[in-house]
This record gives structure tokens, C-alpha cells and sequence, in this order.
């Protein structure tokens, strides 16, 4: 099975053993891949784990789980990192339906080492976030090589 990251990889060599071992990615980039693929695998326990501590107060797993069953996640790309000593960025493009209506969620989300590891800390929206309506004729918006209206449009 490919890795829900869109990276390419299979899940076992990808994002998998980073959810087996709770938050370990090396990197901010593989920290947001592997967070990417917790929300589409459904692994909350592990979203919860990857905040940075001081994002964790009254937030659970369940609460991050709400509405998830509506929830369809159709594609992620990175389109930018930059990594400093501790402290990185990765800007990133997701795409998910949600009650039969598509959605971008355009990020640029901030990521620091805490107790040696990552943790994703805040990040900033960017402008074309939110409801969108893919054209049928446009590429398809998973990524494939398909029109949108032969694959995820139809």
C-alpha cells in the first residue's frame, strides 16, 4: 500500500514506522507527512503526541477525531521547508472532502524540538484556504494523471 503522504513510498517504509514508534521523524517535513497520514489512517492518538506541549493543554484525541467519519483526504504537497537548528517550516497544500465539498488547507506550519524531538507548534493559513470548487476539465486533484471529471470528480 502506497503511503497516504503522497510520497510515493509504501506506508512500511514511510510514515508507518513513525506512528509505531509515536513521533520519532527526523525531520520537520517527515513529521508533517507522518501527521498527514495519522488524520487519513485515522491515528489521533499520535496527532495528539506530535504537539508541542504547550498545544496539548485540553486537547484529545477524540476532539481530534471529530467529524474525521465525514472526512475524505485526497492529496498533500509540499511545496516548501526550511529547517533551522531547532525550529523548521513546512508549507504544504492538502486536500480533503468534507460532506461532499472540497477543501484546501494551505499552510505554513511552524515545527520546534522539544525533548529531542519535533512537534508541530502553530502555523499560518494562507490566503487561498478554505472551499473550492475543482473545474472538470482541470487535472485531477489527488494527482493522478486524470482529468478530474474521469477520477475524483466522478
Amino acid at each position: 500500500m502506497l503511503c497516504p503522504c503522497c510520497s510515493g513510498l509504501e506506508y512500511s517504509q514511510c510514515c508507518l514506522p513513525f506512528h509505531n514508534e509515536s513521533g520519532q521523524a527526523p525531520t520537520p517535513e517527515a513529521l508533517m507527512r507522518s501527521r498527514y497520514s495519522a488524520y487519513v489512517t485515522g491515528k489521533f492518538d499520535y496527532v495528539l503526541d506530535t504537539y508541542a506541549t504547550e498545544k496539548k493543554v485540553g486537547l484529545t484525541a477524540s476532539a481530534l477525531s471529530e467529524g474525521e467519519e465525514e472526512t475524505q483526504w485526497i492529496s498533500l504537497r509540499i511545496e516548501d521547508t526550511l529547517t533551522c537548528e531547532n525550529e523548521g517550516y513546512v508549507t504544504f497544500l492538502a486536500v480533503y472532502k468534507h460532506a461532499n465539498e472540497f477543501f484546501k488547507l494551505h499552510e505554513k506550519s511552524r515545527f520546534i524540538v522539544e525533548n529531542g524531538k519535533w512537534r508541530y507548534i502553530d502555523g499560518e493559513f494562507l490566503a487561498d484556504n478554505g472551499a473550492f470548487k475543482p473545474s472538470r476539465n482541470d487535472a485531477c486533484i489527488c494527482g493522478s494523471t486524470k482529468k478530474f471529471k474521469r477520477c475524483c470528480g466522478a
